[in-house]
């Protein structure tokens, strides 16, 4: 039936194959004892579902390919009758770096493969998967229904596939448990477009879901699609040309964390509505074209600390209906909102019943739209170049080991000046990084070097005797200093009298 080299089972069961007329389907169901479960390995085509039963177990080894296989009008209806693999037991698919395990659609020689070609992976029923080192190219959708089982992703890779690349969800009101997804470690490039949603969509999924280290290339509508009630968390995660970044409807709670969100086009960077609550830290939220930052409607929350939201051209942070904390009295939120736009409005309120909390953050214009309660203090936390990189946490977070910490580099005043014999001055670092302090003539020639390496956060204090980098004592005159680090520079004058 299947004319290939499918081997399931390692053992002598007895299996049962089913065919029908114009359709193909495999059921995989052991009669008798599987001792180590079913087994893929090779070269594996597909010509018709298979279905893992709810007590068995399918291994798929290191190296394997698996294919579903193209057939002809004639065999298969494409709108409805894609291939699929029904998993309602568990699928154990753990392959390595040198020897991935591939699912893909198979088509003629002479054809390109379509993000459509094939119908993908079905968890149905609470059938669950573990995926490591996998491809999974040109099919529908990786699925989870009814509800879906727990599944968990490392160092995965979806390529080309219809988007939603993932739609997974379980139970809303507890008639079964709902799933937890994870994923580490993994690529989404190249999702196309399907209206209204998303690269992975996420419906009633459970609180200990999580997504670390992720990738998104090219994604054609809101990357992460969170709806009913479900949980999620996202940390160190990078989209690049995305339609948007993030929608979260029903009741929604998700949380960001060092996550660049770069959005292509007119979406939102995050879209919450329908009581729904985000809270993101250390993000970078950025913008090619039009549209909002971040748009909260519905009774919906929003709450940000050391995030830089940039580039926008209408709304940086847009709320219809709800709460956006960007910062109260006694928690600053260090945020920084900067747009090169000049219509662009920074913060804007559209109705009675928003509420905004504006305590120590870097917005170059207070713009505000609307007259509602509002608490608004920004403070000067952030030069305006910060916002063209990232605002780091250890930038802006004013307590550590019980002292204040800078904001900004800094060149200080030499003392005494002029002097005699040796003079001194602090300087200022607001994270580890590396430094050069040198001393020039006033041809610019660099007669002596003071500092050439790695310096730790804070503020500190460099001595020089008006000697040269070999130890012979300069001539009287005016003298020059510089702290140069990344892309700051800055220098001063200092006299020397003998």
């Amino acid at each position: 039936i299947a004319e290939s080299d499918l081997d399931i089972g390692n053992n002598d069961s007895t299996w049962i194959l089913l065919f029908k007329q114009g359709y193909y389907e495999l059921l995989i169901h052991p009669y008798g004892t599987v001792e180590n479960g079913d087994t893929m390995w090779g070269d594996v085509y597909i010509y018709g579902d298979i279905t893992i039963g709810s007590d068995d177990t399918l291994v798929i080894l290191p190296g394997t390919n698996i294919y579903a296989a193209y057939r002809s009008d004639a065999l298969q209806t494409w709108g409805t009758d894609r291939i699929d693999i029904v998993n309602r037991g568990h699928i154990n698919a753990i392959g390595d770096s040198l020897a991935p395990i591939i699912f893909c659609a198979d088509v003629p020689a002479d054809s390109t493969p379509a993000p459509d070609d094939w119908k993908g992976i079905v968890h149905h029923y609470t059938g669950s998967g573990v995926y490591e080192h996998c491809r999974f190219e040109y099919m529908r959708y990786f699925h989870g229904h009814q509800p879906g089982g727990d599944a968990s992703f490392k160092h995965c890779v979806f390529s080309h596939s219809r988007s939603p690349a993932i739609t997974y969800g379980g139970s809303r009101y507890g008639a079964n448990p709902k799933p937890v997804l994870k994923f580490e470690d993994c690529d989404f490039d190249t999702i196309s477009t399907v209206p209204w949603s998303g690269g992975l969509q996420f419906y009633a999924i459970a609180e200990s879901s999580y997504m670390i280290d992720c990738n998104f290339d090219s994604c054609g509508k809101y990357v992460f699609y969170l709806t009913d009630t479900s949980y999620l968390r996202v940390e160190a995660c990078t989209l690049n040309a995305c339609f948007g970044a993030v929608s979260a409807s029903d009741h929604v709670n998700a949380e960001f964390y060092d996550c660049d969100l770069h959005v292509r086009t007119t979406a939102w960077g995050f879209n919450v509505t329908e009581t729904s609550e985000v809270y993101a830290e250390n993000c970078l939220i950025s913008k090619d074209s039009g549209g909002d930052g971040a748009r909260i409607f519905d009774g919906s929350e929003l709450k940000m600390r050391y995030c830089s939201i940039r580039d926008f051209t209408d709304i940086g942070v847009n709320c219809d209906d709800g709460n956006v904390d960007l910062g109260t009295e006694v928690d600053y939120g260090h945020n920084c909102i900067w747009s090169s736009s000049s219509r662009a409005k920074r913060l804007c309120l559209n109705a009675d019943s928003c509420e905004f909390t504006v305590h120590g953050n870097w917005i170059d214009t207070v713009i505000m739209f609307g007259s509602f309660y509002n608490e608004i203090d920004t403070g000067d936390f952030f030069p305006p170049d910060s916002c063209d990189t990232t605002v780091a946490k250890v930038i802006a977070d004013l307590e550590k080991n019980g002292r204040t910490l800078p904001l900004s580099f800094e060149l200080g005043a030499a003392v005494p000046n002029p002097f005699n014999s040796t003079v001194s001055f602090e300087y200022t670092i607001p994270y580890d990084c590396e430094i050069e302090i040198a001393v020039f003539d006033l041809l610019g020639k660099s007669v002596c070097v003071l500092f050439d390496g790695d310096q730790t956060q804070g503020t500190h204090r460099i001595f020089w005797k008006g000697q040269d980098n070999n130890g012979y004592i300069l001539p009287s005159g005016t003298y020059l200093y510089r702290l140069k680090a990344e892309d700051y520079e800055e220098t001063k004058k200092m006299t020397l009298i003998k």
